[in-house]
């Protein structure tokens, strides 16, 4: 009697472990650190590189870049840290986050027939922007030479997407924002900090 119980309950771990596998939560995915290592970074004489963030996040809808993998603010910060370099110098270079952030639109569901219901719709729409600027400051603090850049980049989502794949769409806007931001950016230091430029 004891033996058959035994192997009930056996039986019941072996049902029961495959159904728990079923129901589990996926796991978030890890995305890499963005680096921006291709090219050579500019050698800038500044004594000091600081950088001041004016849209810090709400935390509150429609914003969302608290809910992503990498905030378009982490990823500009990202790029100042290996395209920037302080040499040295009296002058300090500030880096002004003007608007980093990304909002979320739910779609409007214009079709209700069960055709549609059957199928998948876009249900959420991304917008991501961000704004830069650059300012070379004198030793009393008046800006000598300044860079600017803005990017906006979207997204849509299906209804049906997954969250690691969100995931993986949101890790992509981002980076696409930063990789059409940084052009800009480079391409204004070349031209307007010369004069600073090592």
């Amino acid at each position: 009697m004891m033996r058959r119980v035994w192997l009930s309950a056996v039986a019941v771990l072996f049902i029961a472990a495959p159904l728990s596998a079923g129901v589990a939560q996926p796991v978030r995915g890890a995305f890499p650190e963005p680096r921006f290592t291709s090219q050579p970074p500019f050698q800038l004489a500044v004594g000091e590189i600081e950088i001041v963030n004016r849209d810090p996040p709400t935390l509150a809808p429609p914003r969302v870049e608290h809910l992503v993998p990498l905030a378009p603010a982490r990823a500009i910060r990202a790029w100042v840290r290996d395209r920037l370099v302080a040499t040295g110098g009296p002058n300090r270079l500030r880096v002004t986050i003007q608007r980093a952030h990304i909002t979320e639109t739910k779609l409007a569901q214009n079709d209700s027939s069960l055709a549609a219901a059957a199928t998948d719709q876009q249900s959420q729409r991304y917008d991501a922007i961000a704004e830069v600027r650059l300012d070379i400051l004198d030793p009393s603090g008046h800006a000598v030479a300044t860079v600017r850049g803005i990017a906006t980049r979207f997204q849509t989502v299906l209804r049906s997407t997954a969250p690691v794949q969100r995931d993986g769409m949101m890790y992509d806007l981002t980076m696409q924002l930063i990789e059409q931001l940084a052009p800009t950016l480079d391409h204004e230091i070349r031209n307007d900090f010369t004069a600073y430029l090592r």
